[in-house]
């Protein structure tokens, strides 16, 4: 990304910052703070970018969130300090200042179903397709990119019978992924919409920003739109309705820049 491009984003932020008196910086976690990686498991946050949300966040008037798809336990791990509002399985579940602060009833209520989902795929996909099952807590991840391409109708087909046999859980189909989710009305906007509330702060009175890189991130990126807020898409394509980062490594330098310029420097 050009350095002309990253200063406007820089300065924006700081001007809504300054019109304001309250920011709120929200990303996801896979492929926008953290690189994809074959293996999820081998995803892991670096330490030096979790060091400048937690410099940010200690800020007068400054919050900042984290939206996954993971569940808690694995942002538990990477922000294990405690100073950001962490929203796990797209805000199903909500924890700030490392307490335990919202779980959605719905979601608690079906996690016998996903005890049965997991029994199904570990016994139905796991020894017949390569793929990888990540259990969540309140959601599943099938990841089935290592399936060679020949066997995948055959995935797809044991994957619709697996979901006949399970009628109250949602099969999200992503692109190289199932997340099997509760069969309840949810997205990323409705977990952003939590913090706010959890925080008590009004989306018209804050300056926000929401940076993610999937569809699944479009309902929290429209959400902010709305509110005038700044909205970033990394490692896809842009509309002009929001910023664009080649790279979690380009959203790592907007966040120095913003240390650099939030930060006193005697805390830097």
């Amino acid at each position: 990304m050009n350095e002309s491009k990253m200063e406007i984003i820089t300065e924006q932020i700081i001007q809504a910052f300054v019109e304001h008196k309250r920011l709120f910086l929200v990303f996801d976690r896979d492929g926008t703070l953290v690189p994809y990686t074959e293996d999820p498991k081998h995803a892991i946050l670096a330490d030096s970018v979790r060091k400048i949300l937690n410099k940010l966040a200690a800020q007068n008037n400054i919050s900042i969130g984290i939206l996954s798809a993971r569940g808690l336990k694995q942002l538990r791990r990477d922000f294990y300090d405690g100073m950001q509002i962490l929203a796990g399985n797209s805000g199903l579940e909500i924890q700030k200042q490392k307490q335990l602060t919202r779980r959605h009833p719905a979601a608690v209520a079906a996690r016998d179903m996903l005890r049965e989902a997991k029994i199904h795929l570990e016994e139905e996909i796991l020894p017949s397709f390569p793929s990888i099952l990540e259990d969540h807590g309140l959601s599943l991840c099938l990841h089935w990119q290592r399936t060679p391409i020949a066997f995948r109708p055959d995935l797809f087909k044991q994957l619709d019978l697996i979901r006949l046999k399970l009628p109250g859980l949602h099969f999200k189909e992503m692109p190289t992924s199932f997340e099997i989710w509760p069969a309840i009305e949810w997205d990323k906007a409705c977990g952003l919409k939590e913090m706010l509330q959890i925080l008590n702060l009004k989306a018209e009175e804050t300056a926000l920003l929401y940076a993610g890189d999937t569809e699944a991130d479009l309902p929290a990126l429209d959400f902010v739109k709305s509110k005038n807020g700044i909205t970033i898409q990394i490692g896809r394509t842009s509309s002009d309705e929001h910023f664009h980062l080649e790279s979690p490594q380009e959203l790592h330098e907007l966040l120095r820049k913003l240390e650099s310029k939030l930060v006193p420097k005697q805390a830097i």
